[in-house]
């Protein structure tokens, strides 16, 4: 897997020697200590998770309940893929973003494979605590799938959903207690994210409340409902576009900017 980072403000790429250096030029002076410092970002509020501005992988440090959370593509059986923190393209009007994309093969063997992006709010084993929080806000982008000038970009996965893996629905192998019974393991809680045309659109996704809570998660299999418990459980949330093994050569594609809890 390789992660490749972009960021307009190139005074972070430098560490403090390098642009010492780089400040004294043919007059030997050096610069005051506010030329050699780049301008620190505020500090995200407690409920955001992350609006990658600071262009790495690293979640919100000041996020309610966390503790060194970080950001991780678990693409599966891809043919190639692209993983960055990036310029939005179109904007948003953020600096950076993350993007996703590239191409996959489904044989239609039930070997479901997937792009998959996943948030870990914890890295201490630990299960998340989102019970404070009523549901999850995002900017999504999801360009439609093309071919103009023999060019191939956009998406055209057969599914596409934004999930949260809790213990009941997450293997052992995983971090989880699933045993397959009665919630069969890897049923996250879901929701279906939409093709934008390439555009950015707000999704708000209320946690709990399924069927007659608009915009709440479901299990994929429509049998059961998330409970308030689950939100004190989770181990990781999840974006992915899929075909549901359906066999046919597919590409993947997504953007994601803004991500904070409500």
């Amino acid at each position: 897997m390789g992660v490749l980072m972009k960021n307009k403000n190139k005074l972070r790429v430098l560490g403090p020697a390098l642009l010492l250096l780089a400040g004294l030029g043919c007059s030997g002076k050096v610069p005051p200590i506010a030329a050699i410092l780049p301008p620190s970002l505020p500090p995200l509020p407690a409920n955001y998770i992350d609006d990658f501005e600071d262009g790495d992988l690293n979640i919100n440090p000041r996020l309610t309940n966390s503790l060194n959370g970080f950001w991780a593509n678990t693409t599966y059986n891809q043919t190639t893929q692209t993983f960055l923190v990036t310029a939005p393209v179109p904007s948003n009007g953020s600096v950076n973003a993350i993007h996703l994309f590239g191409t996959y093969i489904d044989p239609g063997n039930s070997s479901y494979p997937a792009f998959q992006l996943q948030a870990y709010l914890r890295n201490d084993g630990n299960f998340y605590d989102a019970s404070s929080f009523t549901g999850i806000m995002f900017d999504w982008n999801c360009p439609t799938y093309s071919t103009a000038g023999g060019v191939t970009t956009g998406d055209n996965s057969n599914q596409r959903f934004f999930c949260l893996a809790v213990d009941r629905t997450t293997p052992p192998s995983q971090g989880g207690g699933c045993s397959g019974t009665p919630i069969p393991c890897y049923d996250h809680f879901s929701f279906s994210l939409p093709d934008t045309a390439g555009l950015w659109t707000s999704q708000n996704i209320t946690f709990l409340g399924y069927p007659s809570v608009p915009n709440s998660m479901y299990s994929q299999n429509g049998s059961y409902t998330m409970l308030p418990s689950d939100l004190q459980q989770i181990i990781f949330l999840l974006w992915t576009n899929r075909s549901n093994n359906v066999a046919g050569n597919y590409r993947a594609e997504f953007w994601v900017d803004n991500v904070r809890f409500f």
